[in-house]
């Protein structure tokens, strides 16, 4: 619904979405508390003649309107958002986007693109401006099996007695997104894809070489580090306005990790690997 008030949805009108959210804010004394998942929020921003990202004025001024009108239709709300890493959100967030779209791009590219996703402090301060309080909780003090009552207990809720939901959306290995990102440039419709992708998760771990340890998409350590190093003035403001000063809002990258588990490059082996587990799957 979200996508659908940023105009990115094409079976949801912005002002059938509208009226959605207007009612979700009338019926809002019906209960004690109304819970609206912002992880939508976080990304989209109001229409732009420019929509490449890359005039920070601009998007800012767009970031700030469409947050702006999100206040005006639900009313008063707390804002609590969640910051993990950027340097691993990033290689998170870049395997989602090629899964669910035709992305092609490399990762390189994605970084430019999409830059203002990983400015913490600025966000922060978008949100704060139009709802006032805001709450920052880190990702490594709530990830884990219980991650949802983690995050309501630091959210100051209350959970009770409750089923932890089954897991959806799971993330592939990023060699598999690799070869997803492959496919996106070819004819193939979005089910035939989402099929594909199926049936080679399915496929034993052992057939496709995957590697056992850690990958990343960065081109090496020395690269993620320098990613990361870019936003520690802005994580420790974070740090002391919202952790009164304490600590480091991130763990430092780690060093003397294996340079052959880096690269956005598709591994020819493990390409012809998944081709075959997909003709094992298919042909008798």
């Amino acid at each position: 619904m979200v996508n659908a008030l940023a105009g990115e949805q094409h079976k949801i009108s912005q002002e059938q979405a509208r009226q959605y959210f207007q009612h979700v804010a009338s019926t809002l004394d019906e209960a004690d508390l109304t819970l609206l998942s912002a992880e939508s929020l976080y990304r989209h921003h109001a229409k732009r003649r420019d929509d490449g990202g890359r005039d920070a004025a601009s998007y800012w001024q767009a970031r700030s309107q469409f947050v702006e009108q999100f206040r005006e239709l639900v009313g008063p709300a707390e804002i609590v958002i969640v910051v993990r890493r950027q340097c691993d959100f990033a290689e998170s967030m870049y395997q989602e986007h090629v899964k669910v779209t035709r992305y092609t791009k490399s990762f390189e590219r994605f970084l430019e693109d999409f830059w203002f996703h990983f400015e913490y402090y600025d966000q922060i301060k978008i949100w704060r401006k139009h709802f006032g309080e805001v709450k920052v909780i880190k990702f490594d003090d709530i990830k884990g099996k219980a991650i949802t009552r983690r995050f309501l207990l630091r959210a100051g809720l209350k959970p009770g007695r409750f089923e932890e939901a089954g897991l959806v959306n799971v993330g592939i290995a990023p060699d598999i997104v690799l070869f997803k990102r492959w496919l996106n440039d070819s004819y193939l419709s979005k089910d035939q894809m989402k099929d594909v992708l199926q049936l080679i998760s399915e496929a034993p771990t052992e057939r496709l070489a995957l590697p056992d340890g850690p990958r990343h998409l960065f081109a090496g350590n020395e690269h993620r580090a320098r990613f990361q190093e870019k936003f520690s003035d802005a994580n420790r403001t974070i740090v002391q306005e919202f952790f009164g000063g304490e600590g480091e809002l991130f763990a430092p990258v780690a060093a003397g990790v294996d340079e052959t588990c880096f690269g956005d490059d598709m591994d020819p082996q493990i390409c012809r690997l998944a081709v075959a587990a997909l003709v094992d799957r298919l042909v008798p």
